[in-house]
């Protein structure tokens, strides 16, 4: 059987939809593959057009930085055999260290020449660059997990505490969609 084992804490779900499951395909075939989702924070589904999947959405029991990281190395090593594969869709180097180009396979979807680093500034201008690019309009949502691409090594919960403890001119809802604030 083939897993696939997707760290939604670091790799967003529309990502992996669009990049990753594509090439996965690509690499090792297009059968049935059994994907686990493993996330401690707010995950979003965003329709596409005639597309079908199958998930297994698995959140952890606690909010430790590295549970989700923990969770899947335990699943991993569970799941292990020489009858399974095991695909770990991740850019965290810790799931390098058990990878052995056999049965268990790390994908990622880093690309640091295009990251930038986490701070305000660079934050503010990605939402003004994103809502004057032609794919979003003034009406469409960004949401916390759209951003996690841009930026070198960070989760979902970095962009949140930034916005909520250094960046005023932006709010979060309670569905994860970031609004400008009006100041007045």
């Amino acid at each position: 059987m083939k897993y696939i084992l997707l760290d939604a804490d670091n790799i967003n779900i529309e990502l992996f939809v669009k990049d990753v499951f594509p090439k996965i395909q690509y690499q090792f075939g297009k059968e049935t593959y059994h994907i686990n989702i493993y996330c401690q924070t707010n995950i979003i589904f965003k329709h596409l057009s005639s597309f079908d999947i199958s998930v297994n959405l698995k959140c952890t029991k606690y909010k430790n930085k590295n549970s989700t990281d923990a969770h899947i190395l335990f699943e991993c090593g569970r799941l292990v055999n020489d009858d399974n594969m095991i695909i770990i869709v991740s850019d965290d180097k810790i799931f390098s260290e058990i990878t052995n180009d056999r049965n268990i396979f790390q994908i990622g979807v880093c690309d640091f020449n295009k990251k930038m680093k986490l701070n305000k500034i660079n934050l503010l201008s990605l939402i003004e660059r994103l809502y004057k690019d032609s794919n979003y309009s003034l009406s469409y949502d960004i949401f916390l997990d759209d951003l996690v691409k841009y930026f070198k090594n960070v989760g979902i919960s970095d962009i949140e505490n930034l916005i909520n403890s250094g960046v005023p001119e932006l709010g979060i809802s309670k569905t994860n969609v970031i609004y400008k604030r009006i100041h007045k």
